[in-house]
């Protein structure tokens, strides 16, 4: 372009001297562009700082060559010639070292900006050959430079198509491919079974090892299941490895392979225990060894769904399904499935619900078994749904634990049940409400605060609302249950433990919290009369508690044989269909007012089991 078109466009007749001030800046260009397209710059050796004196010295002639009128134009020129062949001989030695496809792209590039420099040394410098040769020099040297920049380009695509469907530290094919592949297989109409699995050593393995390591280790494991999925009827991801392909990363912790034909079982249970096997093996680094489980979920086309798609979401929802002891795997279940959406749709409905006031307490009256007298309720949540009508505590309580909507829940409920205490306490003076709470609110740091808020602004006394907790949410949060307990002591409430006996509390750990109530679940209490089993853990609760210096509550009373034999066992307070089933707000106003002491006396021993 400087020789034939360029110069002449803008300056015509230009001399052979302006050309060679053009062209000694044109490969400091040259020189300048090396450094960057050759990887110069990446460099820490002493190559990097001859190319950068080099380079210095060639843009200092160039602007010299400009500046003086003195100075030799053509000694110059030759001079910068020279140092970019210099340099260019310094860019070939490295690259000659380096491996790859990449570095024989960079490595033709500079010989072709090489040769064009040469030729002008030849042609311009000492003015030996003929303008045709540098000409045809020019034309090869430009049809060369575009062919390797279309290579480099060419090759930048296919390593970002090559990314976009592989997994970045394992090499693996990723979901993307994975789809693809048995998209083939529906388009097809082939039967196939998508099998996933999660190995819980991976994330056990990051956090022992490091990300780096970690990775390293489980591509080692799944080499070794690779070999072992050869020999069997697995669906090969890629074809076009020499090695072959088995299996695909879904996600991060998520792993698949493809079992292709018709459902068989003793097929499924066979990779299972194939894949079981090698993760029972463990991954080792620095001589520590981690063995973990694996979670399999398997889906089948067309069986559980007519698209790649719906395949692949059904066998994520069947390995995330809880396994059933003994089960090395899970089949997509459609009943299952079905409940998970259901859950979807409650988590979904429960914040609605709170804010827009949906749910609602009821009350359960607890009379005292010496004198027939109300000592007080137990507030019981209630939710009636649009369209699921009613939806038990048991059900939505633990969806939302684990939707994150626990604390508003029972924020609410503390709430209107200390505002219907303020009511009840209208009736009844020494009236006490029982509200239960969840473990996950014992490190709620705005409870307490609720809690002081709401005694304070209705004139409700701090001591006549009891805290029920279950016995397993004291042990899930043993590190920090005294530190939170005290403050709730601190602000003046008192704390029941509830389900007494159906968790793994030592009676040691249960003195140090020093509860004011023990309840006695009412599965121990149902059939009292007649199994000696529960009568002994009902009369060691009595016996317990009275050590400890707490109260006895026994729930789900129902007759009076079971209220005659827990009086005996010096229960104090009951509570259960007996007295009252659980009653609206208003509903028990009415009850509190009309109510009349309950007849106690019955003959014990009558009702005792031989």
């Amino acid at each position: 372009m400087i020789d034939n078109g360029l110069t002449s466009f803008f300056v015509s007749g230009l001399e052979w001297s302006a050309k060679w001030l053009i062209n000694q800046y044109a490969l400091c260009f040259g020189a300048y562009f090396l450094y960057h397209f050759a990887a110069i710059n990446r460099l820490k050796s002493h190559y990097k700082s001859v190319w950068i004196a080099l380079l210095g010295v060639s843009i200092i002639t160039a602007i010299m060559a400009s500046l003086l009128s003195q100075l030799n134009l053509q000694s110059s020129y030759i001079f910068s010639c020279i140092v970019f062949l210099m340099l260019a001989g310094i860019a070939i030695t490295i690259l000659y070292k380096g491996k790859g496809e990449r570095t024989r792209l960079r490595l033709l590039m500079v010989l072709t900006l090489s040769v064009q420099a040469f030729s002008w040394l030849v042609w311009n410098g000492f003015g030996v050959g003929n303008h045709t040769m540098q000409n045809v020099i020019v034309l090869f040297t430009s049809l060369a430079i575009s062919s390797l920049l279309l290579l480099k380009d060419r090759h930048r695509i296919s390593s970002f198509n090559y990314s976009m469907t592989h997994d970045a530290d394992t090499k693996l094919p990723n979901k993307q491919l994975l789809l693809s592949e048995i998209m083939k297989k529906v388009a097809h109409k082939q039967h196939f079974s998508v099998m996933l699995f999660r190995p819980h050593v991976l994330v056990n393995a990051r956090a022992t090892f490091g990300y780096e390591h970690a990775n390293n280790c489980i591509v080692t494991t799944l080499d070794v299941l690779t070999q072992q999925l050869e020999s069997i009827n697995a669906l090969r991801l890629e074809t076009h490895v020499d090695q072959g392909v088995w299996i695909a990363r879904v996600d991060d912790s998520i792993f698949a392979c493809v079992v292709m034909g018709e459902l068989e079982l003793s097929h499924i249970e066979q990779f299972a225990c194939l894949i079981h096997g090698v993760f029972e093996e463990g991954i080792t680094h620095n001589n520590i060894k981690l063995v973990d489980s694996v979670d399999i979920g398997v889906a089948h086309y067309p069986l559980h769904g007519n698209t790649a798609r719906q395949i692949l979401q059904c066998a994520i929802q069947a390995m995330s399904e809880k396994r059933l002891q003994g089960e090395r795997w899970r089949m997509f279940d459609l009943e299952s499935a079905r409940l998970s959406e259901q859950r979807l749709l409650i988590a979904a409905s429960l914040k609605l619900a709170i804010e827009e006031d949906q749910l609602n307490l009821h009350f359960q009256p607890q009379i005292c078994l010496e004198t027939g007298d109300i000592v007080g309720c137990e507030a019981l949540l209630r939710w009636h749904h649009p369209a699921l009508g009613a939806i038990g505590p048991d059900t939505f309580i633990p969806i939302a634990e684990s939707s994150g909507v626990i604390n508003q829940l029972t924020e609410w409920v503390v709430a209107k049940g200390i505002e219907w205490q303020a009511r009840f306490c209208e009736l009844i003076p020494e009236h006490v409400i029982s509200i239960n709470i969840s473990a996950k609110d014992l490190l709620n740091k705005d409870l307490p605060v609720l809690f002081i808020t709401k005694l304070n602004e209705l004139g409700v006394s701090a001591d006549s609302v009891m805290l029920e907790l279950t016995e397993s949410a004291t042990l899930e949060e043993s590190k920090n249950i005294k530190i939170t307990l005290d403050d709730y002591r601190l602000i003046g409430v008192k704390l029941a433990i509830d389900d007494f006996g159906t968790g793994y509390s030592s009676l040691a750990y249960l003195s140090q919290l020093g509860f004011d109530e023990v309840k006695i679940d009412k599965q121990f209490v149902l059939n009292l009369a007649f199994s000696l089993n529960d009568q002994s853990i009902c009369k060691a609760t009595c016996d317990i508690a009275k050590t400890l210096g707490a109260k006895v509550v026994a729930e789900g009373i129902e007759d009076p044989q079971s209220l005659a034999i827990l009086q005996r066992y010096g229960c104090q307070i009951g509570q259960g269909y007996y007295f009252s089933k659980p009653l609206e707000a208003d509903d028990y106003l009415l009850w509190i007012k009309n109510f009349k002491s309950v007849d106690v006396s019955h003959d014990v021993k009558a009702h005792l089991v031989d």
